[in-house]
């Protein structure tokens, strides 16, 4: 069977996360817009924090890990996100959840995933999404850590007026 040529296609592995673009790659232009409730985001993948632990953990439990430790950076909103009347504070005021840059983690089985320009993406709707992170590098002090590069890093913690380590 002959592959799609398409720049736009769904990953054919989803049992691990190896389909996750190395996060030193740039997001292209051009990014798809999401519609209504989605929302569009660059998943991360993890590693080792060899700074924190002796203990060698083998490619096998690694994709384990990045499986079901499901972290991403915004990238794009949709127009309708949280603004269903359940998503309104008491004054009936739409407050959105997060922002285009913000880290944030999902379910593992949840969202399409996606290859654009050879990157890629997670199209979820904005009730899928279950925390903002403040601190990205939030397993940083654990086994393992998120690979995050400092460019990305660097502006999240503008954003968020924090300093980088």
């Amino acid at each position: 069977m002959k592959e799609l040529l398409n720049s736009y296609q769904s990953s054919r592995k989803l049992d691990s996360n190896s389909w996750i673009t190395d996060p030193r790659i740039p997001d292209p232009d051009n990014l798809p817009i999401p519609l209504g409730w989605c929302v569009l985001i660059r998943p991360y993948p993890i590693s080792m924090n060899e700074q924190k632990t002796s203990i060698i953990i083998g490619s096998n439990e690694m994709d384990y890990l990045n499986h079901v430790t499901n972290i991403g950076r915004v990238v794009a909103i949709g127009p309708s996100c949280w603004s269903r009347p359940e998503h309104r504070n008491i004054q009936g005021e739409q407050n959105p959840w997060v922002q285009v840059g913000d880290f944030v983690s999902y379910p593992k089985n949840v969202g399409a995933r996606r290859k654009f320009k050879g990157v890629s993406y997670v199209l979820l709707t904005d009730d899928d999404l279950v925390e903002r992170l403040p601190d990205p590098q939030v397993f940083d002090e654990g086994f393992y850590k998120l690979d995050i590069p400092k460019e990305d890093l660097e502006k999240y913690n503008t954003i968020h007026k924090k300093e980088v380590k």
